[in-house]
């Protein structure tokens, strides 16, 4: 009796793993071959017809947005074949999970070739959307939770999300938001958060953990070397006054001087 027990409980998880693409079970199997997965049902997607998967790779200059569709089983759970995406190890990824009905999508997580065999799952809140403010994402994480959403500044001057890519920092971002004049930037943001440079710049850094210095610095690299991302050059020291600065402590930045 218990040989034919064990028999029907192995063959219960081995049906488990089928139906979800190898990722129920996180194993040195499902770890090699570049399989990730999309608790569907966990953001109310269970009866979409399609669900696709952006990625962006954060280690090249390359802009463009590799496309994967998903393939779901008998049950909510979506599984995504990453190998045709070409990851390399060592190098990160942005993900987005797309809804081609409602063209409703999640918020970019972080994803490395160890979260092969992991499934995301949407957790119920809303993030707002960096490159549109006046839209919301689904937030998902890792069930493992080694990556989260990507710490992001957003189009109206709010940070969004809590984990930083590798390839920036918080300082980097700082700069990059005060430099460029494109959809995320202060320029951009000043046109629509009805907040001076003064007050935003303020909010941005402290909820980055920079301090007085750090931001200075951050000034004055926006507007002499120009944004590494766009190039873009703006001089915002003539806007922000350091003796006026109140939200951010002096002294050493938690996140590292640049």
């Amino acid at each position: 009796m218990k040989r034919i027990l064990s028999h029907i409980v192995l063959a219960a998880l081995l049906m488990s793993v089928i139906l979800t693409g190898g990722c129920a079970a996180r194993d040195e199997a499902d770890a090699g071959n570049g399989v990730i997965c999309f608790d569907a049902a966990s953001a109310g997607w269970e009866n979409a017809n399609d669900i696709v998967l952006l990625i962006t790779d954060l280690n090249t200059n390359e802009p463009a947005v590799k496309t994967l569709a998903g393939t779901k089983g008998d049950s909510s759970v979506v599984t995504f074949d990453t190998a045709a995406a070409g990851m390399q190890k060592g190098h990160e990824y942005s993900i987005v999970f797309y809804h081609a009905d409602t063209n409703d999508e999640t918020y970019p997580l972080l994803m490395n070739t160890v979260c092969f065999g992991d499934t995301a799952y949407a957790t119920g809140g809303m993030i707002e959307k960096p490159s549109d403010s006046f839209k919301a994402c689904y937030e998902v994480r890792w069930k493992s939770g080694r990556l989260g959403p990507i710490l992001q500044i957003t189009s109206i001057g709010n940070v969004v999300g809590e984990t930083i890519p590798e390839n920036t920092s918080a300082y980097q971002m700082l700069v990059d938001f005060l430099a460029s004049k494109d959809t995320v930037g202060l320029t951009r943001a000043l046109e629509y958060s009805g907040t001076d440079a003064q007050t935003t710049i303020d909010a941005v850094a402290s909820t980055l953990g920079l301090t007085k210095d750090v931001v200075a610095k951050a000034i004055e690299e926006a507007g002499t070397a120009g944004s590494s991302v766009t190039g873009e050059k703006t001089d915002w020291s003539g806007e922000w006054d350091i003796r006026e600065f109140s939200t951010v402590p002096e002294g050493s930045d938690k996140n590292g001087t640049p």
